[in-house]
């Protein structure tokens, strides 16, 4: 069976799930909208040259007009919101008055928890909504669905990962390869974490949380708390896990140079009165770091997951670590963070499109089977290593 196919954004992410949905989805077409319609049939041209089939199509969209969604997703089986955060609530409801499923990037709760709001609505329509896929929340959430499926009893989760350059440069040891916008409100705010089974809020950047991390084929890496990766999935297993924490990796030094800069309250949106004039430090910090930050051409980067977890299997102590490491691609010039982002959505599309997704809207680590999207990282290139070790094993 074939489908039919939409990404809304045609940046970078968009493209790696719109070339993902075009190789792996069993795809009759796929339409890639944007509001700058030149950038959108250049990413169909790409994806199209890349799968090697004329499969893509651009569309514009007023990104903005939930009405003009609507009409650019009648007739399609699954579309992937590649739009800033604030815009999917109206992708969603777009979504339902199509009849077209629909997944997103995530990357605030707050709107997550308004489509997810809409579940009667989504099921009266017959489609499925999931948002909060890409890397954190996301293909973390998946994965440590994952660990926790391995035990009988799961007491403790604690989830690292991090988007980096191959080749760190001092000072910050950083280059960003997705906008700056998402790392700074992943820096700024609180975390939400599970401590004795209970919802706890703690603020990016707790010196009590810092510490180093030993991860496979990568060394000591900084970890420490940033806002929003776990999402809805800290409300799902409250009550069920002891410990549930995420943190950002880093290599060392990068902690203590943005923290400095958050303590000066560089990440603050209130402007500040200057002069005659007035200035929002955070914009002015963007302004500041992004020449600092921007990948030179010949830069590549990595994404790497790793998960500790501990409980009981058959009624003995157990503990599991989970790694994922995944590289820029040479053949198809995707970054780490474009594919671990991109084709983490397109998986969800497909699986909506397929009919593996319950209908309704449904957080991602209750709509999405573990064990299936392990299976399909590992089409893509993607392996999970696992490693359990029961009490009494050496």
């Amino acid at each position: 069976m074939k489908f039919h196919y939409g990404v809304i954004g045609s940046g970078r992410q968009g493209t790696a799930a719109a070339y993902d949905l075009a190789r792996f989805g069993d795809a009759e077409s796929v339409v890639l909208a944007d509001s700058n319609l030149e950038r959108a049939v250049e990413s169909a041209a790409r994806v199209n040259a890349l799968a090697g089939v004329d499969i893509a199509r651009s569309a514009h969209v007023n990104v903005h007009d939930p009405e003009s969604i609507a009409g650019l997703l009648q007739n399609l089986d699954a579309c992937v919101s590649a739009v800033p955060y604030y815009l999917n609530t109206g992708v969603a409801r777009a979504s339902i008055e199509a009849g077209c499923s629909m997944c997103d990037l995530g990357g605030n709760t707050d709107v997550v928890l308004e489509e997810l709001a809409l579940d009667e609505e989504a099921r009266r329509a017959g489609v499925s909504l999931v948002p909060d896929c890409g890397v954190g929340p996301g293909m973390i959430s998946n994965l440590a669905v994952f660990a926790i499926e391995k035990f009988d009893v799961a007491e403790e989760v604690l989830i690292y990962d991090g988007g980096l350059p191959r080749d760190p440069r001092p000072p910050f040891n950083y280059a960003c390869f997705f906008n700056i916008e998402g790392l700074t409100n992943e820096y700024a705010g609180d975390a939400l974490y599970l401590r004795d089974g209970a919802v706890a809020r703690v603020p990016c950047f707790d010196e009590t949380e810092y510490e180093l991390v030993d991860v496979p084929q990568l060394g000591k890496l900084e970890a420490f708390t940033t806002a929003g990766a776990l999402s809805t999935m800290v409300t799902t297993y409250a009550g069920k896990l002891r410990t549930l924490k995420n943190k950002t990796l880093r290599y060392p030094g990068h902690y203590a140079l943005f923290k400095g800069l958050a303590d000066l309250g560089m990440l603050e949106l209130e402007p500040l009165s200057i002069d005659a004039g007035s200035v929002v430090p955070r914009q002015l910090l963007h302004a500041l770091i992004v020449p600092k930050f921007t990948p030179a051409p010949d830069d590549t980067d990595l994404m790497v997951i790793h998960i500790r977890a501990s409980g009981k299997i058959g009624g003995a102590a157990a503990r599991l670590t989970l790694d994922l490491l995944d590289l820029y691609d040479h053949a198809t010039g995707f970054t780490a963070m474009e594919r671990t982002t991109g084709f983490h959505a397109a998986i969800v599309a497909q699986m909506m499109a397929r009919g593996e997704i319950a209908r309704g809207a449904v957080p991602l680590e209750r709509a999405v089977n573990a064990a299936r999207m392990v299976e399909e990282l590992a089409r893509r290139g993607m392996p999970v290593n696992l490693h359990i070790e029961r009490e009494g094993e050496g």
